[in-house]
């Protein structure tokens, strides 16, 4: 994103609505390197010192690299990489070789499994199979667990320092890797939905401002998703965006649906803000609901200078 960089960290499960833990703005400057890393490493001392090993990190391609293992390391940390297959290990018999080429020949353990493909939205025939490897930037034992989906396809290989022994161990990896599709789907319903790639200012403290504030509105929609909301979120739902499609009411997450409909109730019914400020009534706002630009507008209606 232009001006500023985002880093977000999510949690979660193997089933249900993603949480935000945190997200970060911080601002992008000329000749001030390593600013992301540092911010990563913030973030990841503080899960270190508040879950520990409680939690299972999954990263995706561009965190499979010898300084990111080792500081996994010096936490003490559960991780699963997606590590990339032309990227060397240190395989059982101590030759250092690419990660294809470690896995060529093996044969995949059991019986192949379907598995859902999200992005495709089909099942695919799929196999799998572990092995211990090295690498020379981490102290303790690895796995490599190399997913395969039929013919035509890349394999996948994923790296962790849990041990896979047994062909329920490597599935369970497997799976905990396809969840990181939930955090996918996040990102690209805050930069859709919310706009979070459209602020129009110019300081970077207005855009601060507006940035917390959209971290706080999708937290406050993913709150509306739990147990103790559920039942007024399908209230809401049924009575201001009602949908046909049966297959729309399964779906685990509407956040789509939840943002429309919260704004159709706040045009049919505009919200008073009370306050210290005098009562402007709102205009009509085109921009979507909890968006950076729907904020901005609502911010000055309301009278709050930046």
């Amino acid at each position: 994103m232009r001006g500023y960089e985002w880093e977000s960290l999510l949690l979660v499960g193997a089933s249900g609505r993603p949480q935000v833990v945190a997200m970060r703005w911080w601002e992008r400057r000329k000749g001030v390197p390593g600013q992301q890393r540092q911010q990563q490493e913030s973030l990841l001392s503080r899960v270190a010192q508040r879950w520990g090993r409680q939690v299972r990190h999954i990263f995706d391609r561009g965190y499979g690299h010898g300084p990111w293992l080792w500081l996994l390391w010096r936490y003490r940390l559960r991780f699963e990489v997606r590590w990339k297959k032309g990227n060397k290990l240190i395989d059982a018999e101590g030759r250092e070789r690419k990660a294809w080429e470690i896995a060529r020949g093996k044969r995949p353990w059991g019986e192949a499994r379907q598995l859902w493909d999200t992005h495709s939205r089909v099942y695919r025939s799929t196999r799998v199979l572990a092995f211990p490897v090295r690498h020379p930037d981490y102290q303790g034992p690895l796995w490599l667990v190399v997913v395969r989906q039929g013919r035509g396809r890349e394999p996948w290989y994923l790296l962790t320092n849990e041990p896979v022994e047994t062909i329920a161990q490597a599935w369970e990896m497997v799976f905990s890797y396809v969840s990181r599709w939930k955090i996918e789907e996040s990102f690209r319903f805050q930069k859709c939905e919310l706009l979070i790639e459209s602020v129009r200012l110019r300081t970077w403290q207005a855009q601060r401002k507006l940035l917390l504030l959209v971290t706080l509105a999708y937290g406050s929609l993913l709150a509306m998703l739990g147990p103790p909301l559920r039942m007024a979120c399908c209230h809401l739902l049924q009575q201001w965006c009602q949908r046909a499609d049966w297959r729309l009411w399964r779906v685990k997450a509407p956040l789509y649906r939840l943002r429309w409909s919260l704004g159709r109730l706040w045009q049919a019914h505009p919200p008073r803000w009370v306050g210290w400020r005098p009562y402007r009534r709102p205009a009509h706002l085109s921009w979507p609901v909890c968006s950076v630009p729907w904020w901005m507008a609502l911010w000055h209606q309301c009278g709050y200078p930046f």
